[in-house]
């Protein structure tokens, strides 16, 4: 409509010829068009890369954050406790989950990882984060959270999992906790002293 009203007003000031209006028009129905489509592709794009990098963060199976993810987070979750905030860790291993697999299949196997990671998400906080460590291997980064409340936290799942009937029989977890301590030079340090825990237990 612009255009056509530009064209109307240069036409009168330079007294030019009456141009054909079926053609303007034509043309700017066609420049609509183009912009129109072109901001409908990159909304496409937009939505496209946000999928993209949904997937990239995510784990397929459960839909809980990936190890990428938890690596990120718990790097910005680090920096924020050597300013002084409590930050804990619950690092969870499924039990005998090999013997799940041999014994019913990975039908049944990946069932009970979804349904861990339901009991997890169901848990988690928005503020905190509990992902995918790989395999049977599960993490929670609980900010602002001393040990005590970590325990407190990995107890509550574990008996939440452990009350979950299969069908076939119910699933038991393993927990170790740890929390950030003087000494500790990095976020490796606190996943390793949650994994030593773990062990022990």
């Amino acid at each position: 409509m612009a255009v056509l009203a530009l064209t109307q007003v240069e036409i009168v000031l330079l007294d030019l010829a009456t141009p054909q209006w079926g053609s303007v028009f034509a043309v700017v129905v066609i420049l609509v068009s183009v912009c129109l489509g072109a901001g409908w592709l990159a909304g496409l794009l937009h939505q496209e890369r946000a999928q993209a990098e949904q997937w990239a963060f995510s784990d397929a199976l459960t839909g809980l954050p990936n190890r990428r993810h938890l690596e990120t987070f718990l790097d910005k979750a680090w920096a924020a406790a050597r300013r002084g905030r409590k930050l804990s860790l619950v690092f969870f291993d499924l039990d005998h989950f090999k013997q799940i697999n041999d014994q019913h299949g990975h039908t049944e196997g990946d069932r009970v990882l979804k349904a861990f990671g339901e009991v997890l998400a169901g848990r988690t906080r928005r503020m905190d984060l509990s992902a995918r460590y790989g395999g049977e291997e599960f993490i929670s980064v609980l900010v602002d959270c001393d040990i005590d409340d970590a325990e407190g936290f990995a107890q509550y799942v574990r008996k939440r999992l452990a009350e979950t009937d299969f069908g076939w029989g119910h699933v038991t977890a393993s927990a170790g906790v740890s929390a950030m301590e003087d000494g500790m030079e990095s976020p490796d340090a606190l996943v390793a002293a949650a994994d030593r825990a773990l062990y022990t237990a």
